[in-house]
């Protein structure tokens, strides 16, 4: 499959994403969030590589995918940047899907999961691949996730090969959860 060129634009300079600040009192979305088109992996995509024959290896490759579909620095993704590319990837691009509570919710999940290293969005933050591809207990919360599990075994049984990917239905069941409880996606 081909990267876009540009997946979305940002509304704030670079400068202005690597040095913002998620507390409650502050729109955090004025210095995330831009516009663009649909998401470049709106439904599942084969590559050059063998099927998955586990649930394990779908989520996996749909990390790398992810990871592969953004322009990534070789330090990794700002805090901010991965969190609004998280987005992009699950077609939600336009900035009224970025309110400050499904941005704060899927932070906080990611952070649970010890992919943030810290509480608090801080200058110059990066996220590594091998903090967000390689993290255990990242690809461990998207296989448990009820819609990644029946997207999984449509798959398998060869009903359905189109649809959201697991990692988006992972963050849009996060996101969607009403109370914030980090948790919705788990079995």
């Amino acid at each position: 499959f081909k990267k876009p060129s540009s997946p979305f634009t940002l509304s704030a300079p670079l400068s202005q994403i690597q040095h913002c600040q998620m507390n409650a009192g502050s729109d955090l979305l004025s210095s995330l969030v831009g516009s663009g088109s649909a998401s470049p992996v709106s439904g599942s995509r084969e590559s050059d590589a063998a099927p998955p024959a586990t649930i394990e290896e779908f989520v996996l490759q749909d990390l790398e995918r992810f990871w592969s579909w953004c322009p990534t620095p070789i330090d990794g993704l700002h805090r901010c940047g991965l969190l609004v590319k998280l987005f992009d990837y699950c077609g939600l691009t336009r900035k009224e899907s970025k309110t400050v509570n499904t941005v704060w919710r899927l932070d906080t999940e990611l952070r649970a999961l010890g992919i943030m290293a810290t509480d608090r969005v801080e200058a110059h933050q990066r996220v590594s691949y091998e903090a967000f591809v390689q993290s255990r207990p990242l690809k461990d919360a998207v296989a448990r996730c009820s819609d990644a599990r029946l997207a999984w075994e449509r798959r398998r049984v060869g009903k359905c090969e189109e649809g959201k990917t697991p990692l988006a239905l992972w963050v849009l069941g996060i996101i969607s959860h009403e109370t914030g409880d980090p948790q919705v996606c788990v079995a």
